[in-house]
């Protein structure tokens, strides 16, 4: 359960970092670690699917925020918001339910998608 608590936190820091990105050397490093983190992530099977796709959407969002993706249409800042929105809305989640229970039970509740 650790360790998912600490890669949401990693992602809010990259989140936070893409905004800052200023050239196309600082969206690519953070893009390659956005991958890699969201990588590691999903390959633990013993999380929930509800977080695993959370986290899948965080890192596509943030893909498209740093132009590594298609936009569909919407203004790049709006995917740096969705980011930004679904990394708070799974760390409050995790921050609530991480202590009363054991992670197999979290498949229990759903998450809200905004």
């Amino acid at each position: 359960m650790k360790s998912i608590i600490i890669s949401v936190s990693k992602l809010k820091r990259l989140i936070k970092l893409a905004r800052q990105a200023q050239n196309e050397y600082e969206k690519a490093a953070i893009y390659s670690a956005t991958a890699a983190l969201v990588k590691q992530v999903l390959s633990d099977k013993q999380l929930p699917k509800i977080l695993t796709d959370k986290i899948a959407l965080i890192g596509y969002h943030l893909a498209i925020y740093l132009e590594y993706e298609y936009h569909h249409g919407y203004h790049l800042q709006h995917h740096a918001l969705k980011a930004s929105d679904l990394a708070d809305e799974l760390e409050h989640y995790l921050q609530t339910f991480s202590n009363k229970y054991h992670p197999q039970e979290l498949k229990l509740f759903q998450i809200d998608s905004k």
